[in-house]
């Protein structure tokens, strides 16, 4: 295989690795929507429920003769809040998370863009290579061994 077919086969890699990381960083999007549908669902709750004490409350205010039941009601409430609100850290977390590996692969898809867009450093790398090379085995034993690679 010629130096030019394994820097054509690394290229066509790198870009279906990029393809990879596009498709990754794709459902991590759609990760981070779901998540923030779930944390706009949990705020939606959390709203509801701050409704539930205000009529829990008003009932209060109302109806002296159901304290009792009332104070259950919002202890259950509030144990329900301190859930949905750890809930809500994690999922902060989790957010979180993502960010850092959507940063990272955002850092690879830069690194891997400069490797493709900048070619010509390999090639003078690979170019310096064979003038050592060249060096080495004198011009008539590279002469023969081209010949030797054109003919076989």
């Amino acid at each position: 295989m010629t130096f030019e077919d394994q820097v054509l086969n690394l290229l066509g890699d790198l870009k279906t690795e990029v393809g990879e990381l596009r498709t990754d960083m794709s459902q991590v999007k759609t990760e981070v929507a779901e998540l923030r549908q779930e944390v706009d669902q949990v705020k939606t709750e959390v709203a509801e429920l701050r409704q539930e004490v205000d009529q829990v409350k008003t009932e209060v205010a109302e109806l002296r003769q159901e304290v009792d039941q009332v104070k259950i009601e919002v202890v259950e409430l509030r144990q329900e809040v301190n859930q949905m609100q750890k809930s809500v850290e994690e999922l902060k977390l989790e957010v979180g998370e993502v960010k850092n590996d959507v940063k990272e692969l955002k850092e690879e898809n830069q690194l891997i863009k400069r490797a493709i867009i900048d070619p010509n450093r390999t090639v003078a790398s690979v170019k310096t290579e064979q003038k050592t090379i060249y060096g080495i085995l004198g011009e008539h034993e590279v002469s023969i061994r081209m010949l030797k690679e054109k003919i076989g």
